[in-house]
């Protein structure tokens, strides 16, 4: 039998998506580093949520960093030949922004300036 979580029992799954989302001025908001809302910490524990500091990367790569989790999904924890759990590996936020670069440059064939003006869904 299951065990219930008053979270578990609180909530009804309607539909499953798979989404991105840009938040500007995240930062301010308390999401990054140490002033985590508390609402939010049991989301990124989960790993739902995904903290990429808009000020480290150009904002216009947006599209590119969400492809980049298909391309590079995280791996999931495994059971390792003697029994001992192997922790899941989740990618580093330079690697999420290496990954997309490289994306960039395969469809586009040159490399990511600094005018990038974005992904433009009705012309390409």
């Amino acid at each position: 039998m299951q065990e219930k979580t008053i979270i578990d029992t609180k909530e009804k799954i309607v539909g499953i998506f798979s989404i991105m989302i840009q938040v500007f001025r995240l930062p301010h908001a308390g999401a990054g580093g140490d002033r985590t809302i508390s609402s939010l910490k049991m989301h990124i524990m989960r790993r739902e949520i995904r903290y990429i500091d808009p000020e480290k990367i150009n904002q216009n790569l947006c599209f590119f960093l969400a492809y980049s989790f298909i391309t590079m999904p995280d791996i999931k924890a495994d059971v390792a030949a003697d029994g001992s759990a192997i922790a899941a590996k989740r990618y580093k936020e330079h690697s999420r922004i290496a990954e997309a670069k490289r994306l960039f440059q395969r469809i586009y064939g040159k490399k990511i300036d600094d005018n990038y003006n974005g992904f433009n869904f009705a012309t390409e």
